[in-house]
């Protein structure tokens, strides 16, 4: 394979993943600051032939995510993952988002905080006869069982029913099961507690909306992807998750917390709100939530990134 064929299938994975974008760069030279000196990380094609190639996206002069690529015969390991990260950190405009992948295993992560963006959730869940199912969830593992469904005021086309584990006090871990109609969205919440949110997509077509201290990112997931993927919420943050109106299914979450949710306190953000404490709110968010509440969907005023499609690069 020579660099221009290399390159061309780079961009057509590229295009996989950000299907939205119709001009994007992709740059194999990484021009990173260490105190008060710039040093090139030089990626060129030729570096593949020893194992591996870093490769930085951007659009309208914004750094969207680095690439880390291996050949197939070659495993990913913590080290490639480390070194992505901290590739993407020392970048003077840090991407939000790390790819790695030889072909045969693509893993995503978040660059702020090296969340990988992937499920636990390990068996399918029956959202009608949840009791008796089994939920891996962090260091715990066991059977389920499930409140009477509730319907959410706040967000129609939306009901949810809380689980426990049988054996494990909901105090230390717990959920819930939240079924989305398509075209409807879950209520916009900012975490203010010391808690982890897990929002595992088990069914439908979702837009999934978070907020960080990385700023907006937005990812679009379809659950009949080889990919899998679930959303962390940590303290300070917000979250949405939208159904798209075409999704085949109505939209099936399982939400996992720790702690308890009995100690959460997990605020419905008032609309056109600047800020959340030290959270800052873009105003393309709340434009883009606006047209998706009217039911448009097109030209939505923020960068999607897609993670249905994984495929290799030979």
């Amino acid at each position: 394979m020579n660099e221009a064929t290399f390159e061309s299938n780079i961009k057509a994975e590229i295009k996989k993943i950000l299907p939205f974008l119709t001009d994007f760069n992709i740059s194999q030279q990484l021009y990173i600051k260490i105190g008060h000196k710039t040093v090139e990380i030089n990626g060129k094609y030729k570096d593949y032939t020893s194992g591996r190639l870093d490769v930085l996206v951007s659009a309208n002069e914004k750094n969207l995510l680095i690439f880390e690529l291996k050949q197939p015969s070659i495993d990913i390991t913590e080290e490639d993952i480390e070194q992505g990260l901290s590739y993407a950190r020392l970048l003077e405009q840090m991407p939000p988002l790390l790819v790695t992948s030889n072909g045969k295993c693509t893993q995503i992560f978040k660059t702020y905080d090296k969340t990988e963006l992937k499920s636990d959730i390990k068996n399918k869940i029956d959202f009608e006869n949840p009791n008796g199912a089994e939920i891996v969830f962090d260091s715990f593992r066991g059977r389920i069982k499930a409140s009477e469904w509730k319907t959410i005021e706040e967000a129609p086309g939306v009901r949810s029913r809380e689980w426990m584990f049988e054996d494990i006090e909901s105090e230390i871990v717990d959920g819930a099961l939240v079924e989305v109609s398509q075209g409807h969205r879950t209520p916009i919440q900012y975490l203010e507690t010391d808690h982890k949110f897990e929002e595992n997509i088990q069914a439908g077509e979702f837009l999934v909306f978070q907020i960080d201290g990385g700023g907006l990112s937005v990812y679009q997931y379809k659950t009949d992807s080889e990919v899998s993927f679930a959303l962390e919420t940590h303290k300070g943050e917000i979250m949405c998750l939208y159904v798209l109106k075409e999704s085949g299914v109505r939209g099936e979450i399982v939400e996992c917390e720790r702690p308890g949710f009995s100690s959460a306190k997990l605020v419905t953000v008032p609309h056109r709100s600047k800020r959340m404490e030290e959270t800052e709110i873009p105003d393309n968010f709340w434009v883009a939530i606006e047209m998706l509440d009217k039911g448009i969907e097109e030209n939505l005023p923020v960068e999607i990134m897609d993670l249905n499609e994984e495929s290799p690069w030979e």
